[in-house]
């Protein structure tokens, strides 16, 4: 499903059975951070670590996402402070923090796997390179944002019509939560797709 439109894509998520039993059993939402979290660009500064912009708006989601239940952790092959303050500011547990895996996020996988006890039926990944993919089969669903690597969409299980950084954390948050009956604005959403 390619649609660019969130609210055309929201409903039309909301038509697909098969995927709506999926969502319902996730547990752990794992993501990414360059190009899902963020832009994917990097602004070097002299003398001290790159800096990276967050969605305020993937970030409110987070913490809403948290206070009802559902878990979220970051995987990424990179590491710094400014990863370790975004996890802390958005209220994302430290032992779900997996920062510096350079590629192996399989092996980082089964590790969040051995530590929360969780199912591959119960996981949701949010990715959009290469080193992503190749947790498709260890995962429910595999999605990835409108500014994926061309060739990555084709095999993500849902394409989020926001890109990294600009929201589609967000509106994958609010799809999940939405589908699980947990959502903090359920009636919002509930009146809006009506019409």
């Amino acid at each position: 499903m390619n649609i660019s439109n969130d609210f055309e894509w929201f409903k039309a998520c909301l038509k697909n059975e098969q995927l709506i039993n999926k969502l319902k059993n996730i547990k752990l939402i794992v993501t990414d951070i360059d190009g899902c979290l963020t832009d994917a660009n990097v602004y070097p500064n002299e003398g001290s670590e790159e800096t990276k912009g967050f969605s305020v708006q993937d970030g409110f989601a987070v913490v809403k996402a948290i206070q009802s239940g559902l878990k979220i952790s970051l995987l990424t092959g990179k590491t710094g402070q400014i990863l370790e303050k975004r996890a802390s500011d958005i209220n994302i547990e430290k032992s779900l923090c997996y920062f510096g895996f350079g590629e192996n996020k399989t092996k980082a996988l089964e590790q969040i796997l051995e530590q929360t006890h969780l199912t591959k039926n119960e996981i949701l990944f949010f990715g959009d390179d290469v080193l992503d993919i190749e947790l498709k089969n260890k995962v429910s669903l595999f999605a990835c944002p409108s500014n994926a690597i061309f060739y990555i969409k084709p095999e993500a299980d849902l394409i989020l019509p926001k890109s990294g950084g600009h929201g589609a954390f967000r509106l994958l948050l609010d799809l999940v939560l939405f589908v699980q009956k947990k959502h903090f604005k359920q009636n919002l959403i509930e009146n809006a797709i009506k019409k």
